[in-house]
C-alpha cells in the first residue's frame, strides 16, 4: 500500500494465507478459545508484516548483512525491554511473565544456534532476496515455514497428521504461488512499460 497498489491476485494470496494460517494454528477446531496469547500472536503477526514492508522498503538501500544487524539489535532491544516489562506487570498478585535466567549451557548453545540459523542468516537472506522480488511474495512465503514446520513435527513424532495440517499446507502452497505468480506479472508489466 506504501510503495503500489497490491493487485487482486497480490490480495487474494494474501486472504489465503491468513486463512492458511488460521487453519493450520487451529482457529476452526472445535473448543478452541480466544485468549490473551491469542491476541499477542495476532499483534506480532501486524508488526511483522510491518518489518516485511519497511524491509521491502529499505533493502535495496543498504548492504543485507548492515541492514539485519540493525534489525537484531533493535529486536534484541524491545525483545529485552518486553520481558523485563512482563515481569514487573503483574496480575492478581504475581508477574505476568517473570523474568528468568537459566544458566543450562545446552539451552544457551541452542538459542544462540537458533539465533545464528534462524535470524542472522535467514533474515540475511530474506533482506537481500527483497532486492529482487516484492516485500508482497515475501509476506506470503514467510508464513510457509508454519507448513514446514508441521512437516517436520510429523515426521519427528512430536505432532500427528492432521486434516487441518494438510489443508492448511496446501493452502499455504496455494497462496505462495498466487503471490509468486503476481509478482512475476508486475514485473513483466513493469519491463514492458519501460
Amino acid at each position: 500500500v506504501i510503495k503500489r497498489k497490491p493487485s487482486f491476485l497480490t490480495l487474494s494470496a494474501s486472504l489465503l494465507c491468513l486463512l492458511s494460517s488460521m487453519v493450520l494454528s487451529g482457529v476452526f477446531s472445535e473448543g478452541m478459545t480466544f485468549a490473551a496469547a491469542d491476541m499477542l500472536n495476532a499483534l506480532a503477526g501486524v508488526l511483522y508484516g510491518g518489518n516485511i514492508a519497511f524491509t521491502g522498503i529499505y533493502a535495496k538501500k543498504f548492504s543485507a548483512s548492515l541492514y539485519v544487524m540493525l534489525q537484531l539489535f533493535m529486536q534484541g532491544i524491545l525483545s529485552l525491554l518486553m520481558a523485563v516489562s512482563f515481569h514487573f506487570f503483574t496480575i492478581g498478585g504475581a508477574p505476568v511473565d517473570p523474568f528468568v535466567f537459566t544458566p543450562d549451557p545446552w539451552l544457551i548453545a541452542s538459542l544462540i544456534g537458533i539465533g545464528i540459523v534462524s535470524n542472522a542468516l535467514c533474515w540475511t537472506v530474506r533482506t537481500a532476496a527483497m532486492k529482487h522480488v516484492s516485500a508482497n511474495v515475501v509476506a506470503v512465503i514467510m508464513p510457509f515455514s508454519a507448513v514446514v514446520t508441521g512437516i517436520l513435527a510429523v515426521l519427528g513424532g512430536q505432532d500427528k497428521p492432521t486434516w487441518s495440517l494438510l489443508l492448511g499446507a496446501v493452502l499455504g502452497i496455494a497462496a505462495s504461488l498466487m503471490s509468486a505468480t503476481g509478482d512475476v506479472r508486475e514485473q513483466q508489466n513493469c519491463s514492458a512499460s519501460k
